[in-house]
């Protein structure tokens, strides 16, 4: 039963990984959403960019159509047959594709989970680059003969990858995240008394 379990998941995932993908194309091009329909940008009244704001109300619908899309997906698949060489039970690897083949077939059932993120790192000292991603998480539910297993199918889909440019600083200290007493001239740690 290992080797059909394993055999199963793989199968499942392969299966689950496809009708995410689909999902994920059927979703996109239903909504026909462009970077500036999720992403809207504040200006001063000197033209300069001063905010921007993440339009959580598509990216939510649009989560909400993949997790649809998707469910509807594994609904339609039914059970999924599949050839395994009789061998292949024994356990021996000189025997794992000898004999005739049984069929043995799984039943995908799965709860889909999507959801977004989104992260704002410097690129440079007037630049910062912001992502903004779908993470989706389906968890699949493989039924065989005698047995059931689950496994998870994770996919990640960037919506966002923007670097943004701001005015450069007339002056520059980069300040190191593990201690700012690197920053120091010398090793003033050492010189301190305690």
């Amino acid at each position: 039963m290992p080797t059909i379990l394993a055999m199963s998941e793989l199968e499942a995932t392969t299966v689950a990984t496809s009708a995410i993908n689909d999902a994920i194309a059927q979703a996109l091009s239903a909504n026909q959403a462009t970077i500036e329909d999720l992403l809207y940008y504040d200006y001063n009244d000197a033209g300069e960019l001063i905010s921007w704001n993440v339009n959580s109300i598509l990216i939510n619908n649009l989560c909400a159509d993949i997790v649809s899309i998707c469910t509807t997906e594994l609904h339609n698949l039914g059970t999924i047959p599949f050839k395994i060489p009789l061998g292949n039970l024994t356990g021996s690897r000189i025997f794992a594709n000898l004999g005739p083949e049984i069929t043995v077939e799984i039943l995908p059932l799965g709860t889909i989970e999507v959801d977004y993120k989104n992260d704002i790192k410097s690129t440079g000292i007037n630049q910062v680059n912001h992502t903004v991603w779908l993470e989706i998480k389906a968890t699949i539910q493989i039924v065989v003969p005698l047995f059931s297993h689950q496994a998870e199918v994770t996919r990640k889909v960037m919506l966002i990858d923007k670097v943004i440019s701001g005015a450069v600083p007339p002056n520059y200290v980069e300040v190191p995240k593990e201690s700012i007493l690197d920053v120091a001239p010398g090793n003033i740690i050492n010189n301190i008394p305690w």
